[in-house]
Order: structure tokens, then C-alpha cells, then sequence
């Protein structure tokens, strides 16, 4: 595993006109030089059908990213951002190389749910997967910050 590359996912339900918010610490430094960094989004969801519907998925799910407008990744590639939302499987990939303020931030994404072309009374299964690298040269352990952040957050109580 490449220490300069984080990698996670988490498989959710999604509930009709609800949403779910992922937090990501990077505890990274991007203001004192100039750092390129990728991150890269997919998420994928199984939608109930309306059969005699031309649009015929019941459920629409996409994601946004959030930054706190900083311009951690402010742009994204070989994309338009509505034509990636029309199936069920949405899959970005957002680059920036800029210096940032980045004070122990998250960065934030977003999983949105919408009834599109019938009713639908279960949740809707999804898993999201999110990769955010840096590039070769950096000296950065990604991985191994990010993990301790993560850990800090999860108490677990000793029985």
C-alpha cells in the first residue's frame, strides 16, 4: 500500500428525500507548498425499477464534495458534472495542486437521495468509495495521518 494514497468505502441504505454525510480528516499541510492531489469518488446504488416509466428508476442517489470552498479539488476531470449523475453509477475524479489553508479540515461528501420516476418505500442500498492521493516526491504519510485521525474519533470503551 502506497503511504502517500488513503483509500476507504462505506455501504449504506439510503432513505427517500434523505442524506448522509461522510466526513474525511486530511491532516495535511497544503499551504506551505504546492502539493498535486487527486481525489477520486464512486459511488454505486441499486434503484427499484418503474417499468412503465420511461425514466425508469424509482430512486436517484448522487454525491457532492465539499471543501469549505478552499479548493482542495477544485477541478474535475474528463467530466460534466450532470451527465455523471444520469445512471446508477457515479464515478469523479477532482484535481488540485494549489496551496490551501487547510487547517485540520474535513472534507465532506455528501450522498443525496431523490424519488425520480416512481415511489419507493425501501431504502436504497449504496457503497460509496473515495480515494484521495498525493502526488510521488512528497514526502507525506497519508495513510498512516489520516488513520490516527480516524482512530482519535472512534472511542471504544473498555469493559
Amino acid at each position: 500500500m502506497h503511504k502517500r494514497t488513503y483509500n476507504t468505502y462505506w455501504i449504506r441504505k439510503a432513505k427517500k428525500e434523505k442524506g448522509d454525510i461522510f466526513r474525511l480528516p486530511l491532516p495535511v499541510d497544503f499551504s506551505t507548498r504546492l502539493l498535486k492531489r487527486k481525489l477520486t469518488v464512486t459511488l454505486a446504488y441499486l434503484s427499484p425499477i418503474a417499468a412503465n416509466k420511461q425514466a425508469y428508476r424509482s430512486a436517484q442517489l448522487w454525491f457532492t464534495i465539499d471543501d469549505g470552498e478552499k479548493g482542495l479539488v477544485p477541478n474535475r476531470q474528463n467530466t460534466e458534472w450532470q451527465t455523471v449523475r444520469k445512471g446508477t453509477l457515479q464515478h469523479e475524479i477532482f484535481m488540485g495542486e494549489n496551496p490551501i489553508v487547510w487547517d485540520d479540515d474535513n472534507l465532506v461528501i455528501k450522498v443525496n437521495c431523490k424519488r425520480e420516476a416512481g415511489n419507493f418505500r425501501e431504502a436504497i442500498p449504496y457503497c460509496l468509495f473515495v480515494s484521495f492521493e498525493v502526488a510521488e516526491g512528497f514526502d507525506v504519510d497519508l495513510y498512516t495521518e489520516v488513520t490516527a485521525k480516524i482512530r482519535q474519533r472512534v472511542q471504544v470503551p473498555n469493559n
